[in-house]
């Protein structure tokens, strides 16, 4: 769906069309091929591992302060067998769906 939002506004790369076109039943990997060359034909970089992770964060610490989690939550949630790194950068996957990491 971002690829097809990205489409919609005006960012046009032939790698952008595959990607939008996947069908959800793709295999993570061709996801991932065409994510990077999508991202790559577009000039677009990614920003810094520790400042994308601020949004979730801060999103993860409103809903603690909502209540909609609790501490528990996130002392018992998986942050991955390798203990929360993930290729060179700390990985979070706690009560927000959104702070979820590709492999």
């Amino acid at each position: 769906m971002i690829a097809a939002e990205a489409l919609a506004a005006g960012l046009d790369t032939l790698t952008l069309c595959e990607l939008a076109g996947l069908p959800r039943t793709a295999d993570t990997h061709d996801f991932r091929d065409a994510f990077e060359r999508a991202r790559s034909e577009s000039g677009i970089a990614l920003p810094d591992p520790v400042l994308a992770r601020r949004p979730a964060l801060r999103r993860l610490a409103a809903r603690l302060v909502d209540r909609e989690i609790d501490a528990a939550d996130l002392a018992t949630d998986e942050l991955g067998g390798d203990g929360g790194r993930n290729r060179g950068g700390a990985v979070i996957r706690a009560a927000d769906p959104a702070m979820r990491v590709l492999p």
